[in-house]
């Protein structure tokens, strides 16, 4: 049977969606990029469009085991050293085409699709993203791609969320006040949905994580990895961040350690201080930002923080090397007393969360911290992050677990009552989850 259609897998974040693909069809081919098939990936074809003279250890493995089990491999010339390599069309498709756009490998791969008559392109892991020259001018350049193919009438899909091609970062389309751009990725691909959690109101980020640990398939932390601030602001912090969440995430799969449960997240006050980098870079994510009562939140913090030096060391002068993950290292300092400097610090906060809540309205929610009390305020969150069925709560086993007295600011038994509607599986608590829940509240 003819080939008629093509899966490219690159190796960008979330390449391992590939291995959801049920069956390869017959009509299908599955091609990789450089050393991808020491991923365990099973490839009919390999590009690697570097010259040998400057390749890598991993490069020369990965072409290796290609020519050792006889997968042919794309190159810029045939070499005679290795038997399966297939020299690049390049002289015969910028004739064709009438351009010589490559500026990666994967424009190499969309050219070879077109001019192998391929009318499907369904790509994996190849993300296109990051902040210096080279990988903007590498999207750019895979966007044309994806356009030349779609203007010959070739069906291609992005797949995977952490995709950055086609994307408009703001969401917004130039030119209208409250047009945003739909998702351009299948969310049905969605291996992972993520929600962070935010804000100054410790009691009701820890209210937020037993709700959503009560959901269906679902694993929650409360600081997963919390981190300085001068760390947390790089953007690559984001990257990896995540990857450790993921991996966190699948370790702690109690019911079936083969699959990733379907939602997870972190819940910690820092997480408004990288909204951009999130949207920058996770743009799916959902961010659900609590206020509570600014007294009571006051009180907390003051009493919580004790004699340590928080918000009132600009300079970092206490900062020793080896102290770097204290606690004073999370948070911004300003110059004044401590009682002044936390006012301050709650007023800059909140206002970049309404910013948000305006630039996001599609990912951002802001709430206020009664609005967890209410099987309402329940239904409005679990609805923002994407949840089908609900389980509701009074908080009553949060309450006993965290030893917190059912006073005023807790739940009327006949507003809130636990319920499920359609359940199909229990829902997954990590350990963490239920260290930091009963631990009482997060930092």
């Amino acid at each position: 049977m003819k080939k008629t259609k093509v899966i490219l897998v690159g190796k960008g974040y979330g390449f391992w969606e590939s291995d959801k693909i049920p069956e390869v069809p017959d009509d299908t081919e599955i091609w990789g990029i450089n050393d991808l098939i020491l991923k365990k990936i099973d490839v009919d074809l390999v590009f690697n469009m570097h010259l040998l003279e400057e390749f890598t250890n991993v490069d020369m493995a990965g072409v290796d085991l290609a020519n050792s089990i006889g997968i042919p491999t794309i190159m810029p010339k045939k070499y005679k050293q290795i038997t399966n390599s297939i020299e690049f069309p390049l002289k015969k498709l910028m004739k064709e085409y009438g351009t010589d756009y490559f500026m990666t490998g994967i424009a190499y791969m969309f050219a070879y699709a077109i001019y192998k008559g391929m009318t499907q392109i369904d790509c994996y892991g190849i993300n296109m993203r990051g902040d210096d020259e080279k990988y903007k001018n590498a999207r750019a350049c895979v966007e044309y791609w994806i356009g030349y193919a779609r203007g010959k009438g070739i069906e291609v899909n992005m797949k995977g969320r952490y995709c950055d091609c086609l994307k408009i970062f703001d969401r917004k389309l130039y030119g209208y006040k409250d047009v945003f751009q739909t998702d351009p990725y299948d969310i049905t691909d969605r291996s992972l949905y993520v929600t962070f959690g935010t804000g100054l109101d410790r009691m009701g980020l820890s209210k937020l994580t037993y709700l959503l640990s009560l959901q269906e398939d679902s694993l929650y932390y409360i600081d997963a990895n919390p981190v300085p601030l001068d760390i947390l602001q790089r953007r690559e912090f984001l990257y990896d961040h995540l990857t450790r969440l993921v991996n966190h995430t699948w370790k702690d799969s109690k019911t079936n350690p083969d699959k990733l449960p379907k939602y997870t997240g972190d819940m910690c006050h820092q997480y408004m201080h990288i909204v951009e980098n999130i949207y920058g870079s996770e743009h799916t994510a959902r961010i659900i930002c609590i206020e509570g009562d600014e007294v009571e939140v006051k009180k907390d913090w003051l009493e919580f923080s004790g004699d340590k030096i928080l918000w009132t060391d600009p300079k970092h002068e206490s900062w020793k090397e080896e102290d770097k993950h204290e606690l004073h290292a999370f948070f911004p300092s300003y110059e004044s007393v401590k009682d002044k400097a936390f006012d301050r610090y709650y007023k800059e906060y909140y206002q970049i969360a309404k910013r948000c809540r305006y630039k996001y309205p599609l990912y951002f929610k802001y709430i206020k911290s009664e609005v967890l009390d209410t099987e309402a305020g329940q239904k409005e969150i679990l609805d923002h992050i994407g949840y089908e069925n609900h389980v509701y709560t009074d908080y009553k086993e949060f309450y006993k677990l965290n030893k917190v007295p059912s006073n005023g600011n807790a739940p009327k038994e006949e507003v809130c009552q636990k319920k499920k509607q359609n359940p199909k599986k229990k829902s997954q608590v990590s350990d963490s989850t239920e260290k930091s829940i009963t631990t009482n509240m997060a930092i």
